[in-house]
Protein backbone atom coordinates (compact mmCIF):
# COMPACT_ATOMS: atom_id res chain seq x y z
CA UNK A 1 0.00 0.00 0.00
CA UNK A 2 2.61 2.53 1.14
CA UNK A 3 4.61 1.56 -1.97
CA UNK A 4 1.62 2.76 -4.39
CA UNK A 5 1.23 5.72 -2.68
CA UNK A 6 4.91 6.44 -2.91
CA UNK A 7 4.39 5.49 -6.95
CA UNK A 8 1.53 7.80 -7.26
CA UNK A 9 3.46 10.92 -5.62
CA UNK A 10 6.62 10.07 -8.28
CA UNK A 11 4.36 10.43 -10.49
CA UNK A 12 2.71 13.30 -9.66
CA UNK A 13 6.51 15.14 -9.07
CA UNK A 14 7.25 13.30 -12.92
CA UNK A 15 4.14 15.16 -14.15
CA UNK A 16 4.40 18.54 -12.71
CA UNK A 17 8.31 18.64 -14.25
CA UNK A 18 6.79 17.88 -17.22
CA UNK A 19 7.63 14.29 -17.80
CA UNK A 20 6.73 12.90 -21.22
CA UNK A 21 4.09 10.42 -19.54
CA UNK A 22 0.85 9.94 -21.21
CA UNK A 23 -2.42 11.95 -20.43
CA UNK A 24 -3.73 10.94 -17.43
CA UNK A 25 -0.94 8.78 -16.26
CA UNK A 26 -1.33 10.51 -12.49
CA UNK A 27 -4.71 9.49 -12.26
CA UNK A 28 -4.43 6.16 -12.85
CA UNK A 29 -1.64 6.06 -10.51
CA UNK A 30 -3.44 7.48 -7.50
CA UNK A 31 -6.57 5.05 -8.64
CA UNK A 32 -4.38 1.97 -8.74
CA UNK A 33 -3.16 3.07 -5.14
CA UNK A 34 -6.21 3.82 -3.73
CA UNK A 35 -7.69 0.51 -5.16
CA UNK A 36 -4.82 -1.63 -3.42
CA UNK A 37 -5.37 0.22 -0.57
CA UNK A 38 -8.97 -0.86 -0.51
CA UNK A 39 -8.95 -4.37 -1.67
CA UNK A 40 -6.08 -4.76 1.13
CA UNK A 41 -8.42 -3.60 4.27
CA UNK A 42 -11.29 -5.42 2.55
CA UNK A 43 -9.08 -8.78 3.23
CA UNK A 44 -7.95 -7.49 6.22
CA UNK A 45 -10.96 -8.31 8.54
CA UNK A 46 -11.01 -11.96 8.70
CA UNK A 47 -10.27 -13.37 12.45
CA UNK A 48 -11.26 -9.70 13.89
CA UNK A 49 -13.88 -8.49 16.57
CA UNK A 50 -17.39 -7.13 15.66
CA UNK A 51 -16.17 -3.72 16.43
CA UNK A 52 -12.90 -4.36 14.53
CA UNK A 53 -14.71 -5.53 11.36
CA UNK A 54 -17.16 -2.65 11.62
CA UNK A 55 -14.34 0.39 11.92
CA UNK A 56 -12.74 -1.32 9.19
CA UNK A 57 -15.74 -1.33 6.98
CA UNK A 58 -16.42 2.16 6.90
CA UNK A 59 -12.83 2.88 6.20
CA UNK A 60 -12.96 0.58 3.40
CA UNK A 61 -16.20 2.50 2.29
CA UNK A 62 -14.46 5.63 2.38
CA UNK A 63 -11.75 4.13 0.32
CA UNK A 64 -13.82 2.87 -2.44
CA UNK A 65 -15.76 6.57 -2.29
CA UNK A 66 -12.02 7.68 -3.30
CA UNK A 67 -12.07 5.34 -5.77
CA UNK A 68 -15.42 6.64 -6.82
CA UNK A 69 -14.06 10.03 -6.81
CA UNK A 70 -11.08 9.66 -8.45
CA UNK A 71 -12.58 7.51 -11.51
CA UNK A 72 -15.55 10.78 -11.61
CA UNK A 73 -12.40 13.38 -11.47
CA UNK A 74 -11.04 11.15 -14.63
CA UNK A 75 -13.93 11.64 -16.58
CA UNK A 76 -14.56 14.86 -16.38
CA UNK A 77 -11.03 16.70 -15.11
CA UNK A 78 -12.31 20.42 -15.53
CA UNK A 79 -15.20 19.57 -13.01
CA UNK A 80 -14.62 20.91 -9.04
CA UNK A 81 -16.90 18.62 -7.75
CA UNK A 82 -14.82 15.32 -8.56
CA UNK A 83 -12.14 16.94 -6.99
CA UNK A 84 -13.53 18.33 -4.08
CA UNK A 85 -15.20 15.19 -3.54
CA UNK A 86 -11.93 13.31 -3.44
CA UNK A 87 -10.61 15.71 -0.93
CA UNK A 88 -13.01 14.96 1.39
CA UNK A 89 -13.25 11.28 1.07
CA UNK A 90 -8.87 11.58 1.56
CA UNK A 91 -9.64 13.68 4.71
CA UNK A 92 -12.26 11.41 6.29
CA UNK A 93 -10.01 8.35 5.46
CA UNK A 94 -7.50 10.34 7.81
CA UNK A 95 -9.27 11.53 9.91
CA UNK A 96 -10.92 7.70 10.69
CA UNK A 97 -7.23 6.24 10.91
CA UNK A 98 -6.60 8.06 13.73
CA UNK A 99 -9.96 7.52 15.09
CA UNK A 100 -9.75 3.67 14.52
CA UNK A 101 -6.30 3.69 15.89
CA UNK A 102 -7.32 5.64 19.06
CA UNK A 103 -10.44 3.16 19.26
CA UNK A 104 -8.19 -0.31 18.73
CA UNK A 105 -5.37 0.85 20.74
CA UNK A 106 -6.50 3.40 22.92
CA UNK A 107 -3.69 6.00 24.55
CA UNK A 108 -6.33 7.18 27.30
CA UNK A 109 -7.79 4.90 29.47
CA UNK A 110 -11.43 6.73 29.05
CA UNK A 111 -11.28 4.71 24.97
CA UNK A 112 -11.04 1.34 26.65
CA UNK A 113 -14.68 1.09 26.33
CA UNK A 114 -14.18 0.54 22.51
CA UNK A 115 -12.55 -2.95 23.16
CA UNK A 116 -14.44 -6.30 23.30
CA UNK A 117 -16.70 -6.25 26.19
CA UNK A 118 -20.17 -7.38 26.70
CA UNK A 119 -21.83 -4.17 25.36
CA UNK A 120 -20.17 -4.50 21.78
CA UNK A 121 -23.37 -3.30 20.40
CA UNK A 122 -23.65 -0.08 22.37
CA UNK A 123 -19.56 0.25 21.22
CA UNK A 124 -20.59 -0.36 17.43
CA UNK A 125 -23.12 2.35 17.36
CA UNK A 126 -21.09 4.59 19.12
CA UNK A 127 -18.49 4.11 16.19
CA UNK A 128 -20.98 4.68 13.83
CA UNK A 129 -22.25 8.01 15.41
CA UNK A 130 -18.46 9.14 15.44
CA UNK A 131 -17.61 8.15 12.12
CA UNK A 132 -20.81 10.57 11.16
CA UNK A 133 -19.13 13.23 13.12
CA UNK A 134 -16.24 12.87 11.43
CA UNK A 135 -17.48 13.31 8.21
CA UNK A 136 -19.76 16.37 9.25
CA UNK A 137 -16.81 18.31 11.03
CA UNK A 138 -14.78 17.47 7.81
CA UNK A 139 -17.62 18.80 5.65
CA UNK A 140 -17.95 22.08 8.13
CA UNK A 141 -14.27 22.57 7.87
CA UNK A 142 -14.35 22.66 3.84
CA UNK A 143 -17.23 24.71 3.87
CA UNK A 144 -15.58 27.44 6.37
CA UNK A 145 -12.54 27.40 4.56
CA UNK A 146 -14.32 28.07 1.50
CA UNK A 147 -16.30 31.04 2.77
CA UNK A 148 -12.70 32.50 4.11
CA UNK A 149 -10.96 31.99 1.12
CA UNK A 150 -14.02 33.66 -0.83
CA UNK A 151 -13.91 36.62 1.12
CA UNK A 152 -10.10 37.00 1.72
CA UNK A 153 -9.82 37.01 -2.73
CA UNK A 154 -13.09 39.22 -2.50
CA UNK A 155 -11.41 41.88 -0.07
CA UNK A 156 -8.26 41.72 -2.55
CA UNK A 157 -9.26 41.56 -6.18
CA UNK A 158 -8.53 39.08 -8.59
CA UNK A 159 -5.32 36.76 -8.27
CA UNK A 160 -3.52 38.80 -10.97
CA UNK A 161 -3.10 42.16 -8.90
CA UNK A 162 -5.45 43.79 -11.34
CA UNK A 163 -8.81 45.51 -11.71
CA UNK A 164 -11.42 44.04 -10.14
CA UNK A 165 -12.58 41.62 -13.28
CA UNK A 166 -13.72 37.96 -12.91
CA UNK A 167 -11.40 35.20 -13.39
CA UNK A 168 -13.21 32.74 -14.34
CA UNK A 169 -12.60 28.97 -13.19
CA UNK A 170 -12.21 27.37 -16.55
CA UNK A 171 -9.16 29.82 -17.58
CA UNK A 172 -7.77 28.88 -13.73
CA UNK A 173 -8.09 25.01 -14.82
CA UNK A 174 -7.05 25.30 -18.62
CA UNK A 175 -3.69 27.72 -17.99
CA UNK A 176 -1.54 24.51 -16.36
CA UNK A 177 1.56 27.22 -15.62
CA UNK A 178 1.32 28.62 -18.58
CA UNK A 179 1.57 32.08 -19.58
CA UNK A 180 -1.48 33.84 -21.00
CA UNK A 181 -1.05 36.67 -23.60
CA UNK A 182 -1.18 39.13 -20.46
CA UNK A 183 -0.88 37.12 -17.99
CA UNK A 184 1.83 36.28 -15.68
CA UNK A 185 3.45 32.60 -14.54
CA UNK A 186 0.05 32.03 -13.31
CA UNK A 187 -1.08 31.45 -17.08
CA UNK A 188 -3.85 34.36 -16.04
CA UNK A 189 -4.24 36.20 -18.72
CA UNK A 190 -6.31 39.16 -20.13
CA UNK A 191 -9.08 38.33 -22.47
CA UNK A 192 -8.29 40.32 -25.73
CA UNK A 193 -11.65 42.00 -25.83
CA UNK A 194 -10.24 43.13 -22.48
CA UNK A 195 -6.93 44.10 -23.48
CA UNK A 196 -8.57 46.61 -26.56
CA UNK A 197 -10.20 48.57 -24.22
CA UNK A 198 -7.59 49.47 -21.62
Amino acid sequence: MYACFAMSGLVDILAHCKAPLPPGTDYAVCLMAFCVEAILFTFHLHGRTQIDVVLHTLLVYTVWCCVLALLLELRRPRSPLPALARCFFTALQGSWFIQVGAMLYPPVPWLRQFQLTKAEHDSIMLATVIFAWHGLAIFIFALCLAMFISRYHARRGPMDGGDRREVSMERLIKSDGQSGRGGGASGVGVDDDDEDSD
